[in-house]
């Protein structure tokens, strides 16, 4: 392991570990990497979607350039999904009563948005607003 002394390039060395999401979920044998929220500071829907998908800050910018934040590290729609969903369950010990609405016996806890975030342009994703939540199969409404 090479030592690095001076503390600028320590600094960039550590930040090019953040958000790896790519480098991390291609290094995880059962392809599984929870996106989570460290709520107030950072927002799930729209915003932790659009930032695992897009790289970029709300603004549409990065201070990595116009292809985003370590560009290489961004996740598919389907991953980012995957990871707010089946792999934050698995995360919480959590796989077999939660994470997915295809398997019988699983809690329904979803919501709606006004918008398929799978399709729309990543900027629209952004706008997105939750129209439905249900939680355990009960609508709480809007």
């Amino acid at each position: 392991m090479r030592r690095v002394t001076c503390v600028v390039c320590q600094d960039r060395l550590r930040i090019q570990g953040t958000y790896a999401y790519r480098t991390l979920l291609d290094a995880s044998p059962n392809r599984i990497l929870p996106l989570g929220s460290d709520f107030p500071v950072e927002g799930i829907i729209p915003l932790g979607f659009y930032a695992a998908v897009s790289r970029f800050f709300v603004k549409g910018d990065s201070p990595h350039g116009p292809g985003g934040w370590y560009p290489f590290e961004r996740r598919t729609r389907a991953e980012a999904l995957k990871g707010m969903t089946l792999d934050t369950a698995y995360a919480s010990f959590s796989e077999d009563i939660l994470g997915s609405l295809f398997s019988v016996g699983k809690k329904a806890d979803f919501i709606v948005l006004d918008r398929n975030v799978m399709m729309v342009p990543m900027d629209e994703t952004l706008g997105a607003k939750v129209t439905a939540t249900v939680i355990d199969g009960v609508s709480l409404g809007r």
